[in-house]
């Protein structure tokens, strides 16, 4: 009969944790190398540190990269390589006069440079290798594939450039690396006179120079290149 009952609002609350979406693990990426000229082939024991990958059957326990696999579903592990030739070198220098302004869109055309440049190279089947300079270090990286630039993309959100161009290449040079193909500086004092400098500001040195405007960075590249290989079948 509902004689002794009444009806009466009831506030609820629950509280929800509404997770990201998990990103799918890298098939590979590439990590520096320690020998100049070098790109990585895969081999079953250890010899040079090419990359990571996702985990397979069969792979062992000490090759997971425990810190990398945290971030994805499923574990991946180091995988490594034997050194073989690679096509081409190029170096970067990641640093920057003081005094002169635009900072940030010089920056970004050396960056767009360096990716036309691996992308060109890469089209053709080849591998390309970076010595990148920051003036306190020098690292070589061998990508097969423009993808691979990623990483090196995040190392260079993570440090600033604190060094003059010539400090950066006195460290290239006092690393003995071989005579790169390919320079990408914001400005340098001298580089072999075989290779071909691309730089945000002009210079006078004894390289082929071309200076690379803001916004069209890669067309500059591209035609260089095309150019290049004009006078080599001639």
């Amino acid at each position: 009969l509902h004689l002794f009952s009444c009806t009466k609002p009831l506030e609820t609350r629950q509280d929800l944790l509404i997770q990201p979406r998990i990103p799918e693990p890298p098939e590979q990426i590439a990590l520096s190398v320690a020998s100049s000229g070098d790109t990585l082939q895969a081999v079953p024991e250890p010899e040079e540190l090419m990359g990571v990958r996702e985990y397979r059957q069969g792979d062992r326990m000490r090759f997971i990269h425990w810190k990398l696999s945290s971030r994805f579903p499923d574990p991946v592990v180091r995988e490594f390589g034997v050194p073989v030739s690679t096509a081409v070198t190029a170096v970067f220098l990641y640093g920057m006069e003081t005094g002169v302004p635009n900072f940030a869109g010089r920056l970004d055309t050396m960056l767009e440079a360096m990716s036309a440049l691996t992308h060109a190279v890469c089209a053709k089947g080849q591998s390309i290798t970076w010595t990148v300079s920051n003036g306190t270090s020098c690292k070589r990286f061998v990508l097969a594939a423009p993808a691979e630039l990623i990483p090196l993309y995040d190392q260079f959100l993570h440090e600033a450039p604190s060094a003059a161009p010539v400090h950066c290449q006195d460290l290239v040079l006092s690393a003995n690396a071989d005579a790169a193909s390919f320079y990408i500086t914001d400005a340098v004092v001298q580089v072999p006179a075989s290779s071909t400098v691309f730089t945000a500001i002009p210079f006078s040195g004894g390289a082929q120079t071309v200076f690379l405007p803001a916004g069209s960075s890669a067309e500059t590249v591209y035609r260089t290149l095309s150019k290049s290989s004009e006078r080599n079948m001639v």
